[in-house]
């Protein structure tokens, strides 16, 4: 178990936190939460609902479908561009909320005595590899060293300003209070630290269709790849369950990201076909 005095070493606990978490033998990268309950937060009926969802995406996240050449290249070929403008964007001591396998290492650098640590309910792939298609996209990446640690977005147990970034990648439309992960977000992260969501996003009732959207163009995209055509199968079949809590505007996402009491904002639409968002802001010194 970690010693409940260390909060000046990584995953940087608050007074007392560490003593609710265990070292699983043979996993010295994951730190999972003893017999304290993990979501405590949450009521009867919500913490059902979280957990019927969570149980959706965890049996997505096991088909190796979902994870096709043409989709996973897609999608990098999104996410690459982005990052690769704002080298080094991830810097120093990360927390990635969320962040299962944590990917997004592909594009951190550490510096002199940076950290990257991946908070996240989903215990399940901390202790899976992922599919191999991620491992061929970002394999550089998923070879930096991480920390992986149980828990809530909405209740972490590390100190107040102890990270350089937090970042939450697809990942806020499966929190069960999204205001209360931002919250979050600001208390750990240091005065003038950054603040990075991606996440999709819904386009505005009233809006335009962008190109690329109509049912017309989505069908000829799956029938155009018969690996999107299998993908668009088996979701059929077999994930016909809600694995989100939330859906978002653009809108939506500005409002909460301001209500948390972030400065400096700024956001990147990676995609406007894919309704993928990107907003920056920082915590203000």
């Amino acid at each position: 178990m970690p010693d409940s005095s260390a909060t000046d070493a990584p995953p940087f606990f608050g007074t007392g936190a560490a003593a609710a978490y265990e070292q699983p033998p043979g996993t010295p990268y994951f730190l999972k939460r003893g017999g304290a309950s993990l979501g405590g937060f949450l009521g009867d009926a919500a913490a059902t609902d979280w957990r019927e969802k969570q149980d959706a995406f965890i049996k997505w996240t096991r088909d190796p479908a979902m994870f096709n050449e043409a989709d996973v290249g897609q999608n990098f070929a999104l996410y690459k561009p982005f990052f690769e403008e704002r080298w080094p964007h991830l810097r120093g001591r990360v927390l990635d909320i969320g962040g299962g396998w944590g990917l997004f290492r592909k594009w951190w650098h550490a510096g002199r005595d940076g950290c990257f640590v991946v908070h996240d309910p989903g215990v399940e792939r901390f202790t899976v590899a992922p599919p191999a298609t991620l491992q061929r996209f970002f394999g550089d990446g998923l070879a930096k060293p991480a920390l992986f640690v149980e828990g809530f977005g909405e209740e972490l147990p590390y100190r107040d300003a102890a990270y350089d970034v937090v970042m939450i990648a697809s990942a806020l439309d499966h929190c069960a209070d999204p205001p209360r992960v931002l919250a979050e977000a600001r208390r750990v992260l240091r005065p003038g630290g950054r603040l990075l969501v991606i996440q999709g996003f819904e386009h505005e009732a009233g809006q335009p269709q962008p190109p690329g959207t109509s049912l017309a163009a989505r069908l000829a995209r799956v029938l155009s790849d018969p690996r999107r055509l299998y993908r668009a199968i088996r979701m059929r079949l077999f994930h016909r369950g809600e694995p989100h809590m939330h859906h978002f505007t653009r809108s939506d996402l500005r409002q909460m990201v301001a209500a948390a009491g972030f400065a400096r904002y700024a956001e990147t639409v990676i995609s406007e076909r894919f309704g993928v968002l990107a907003i920056e802001a920082r915590r203000a010194s």
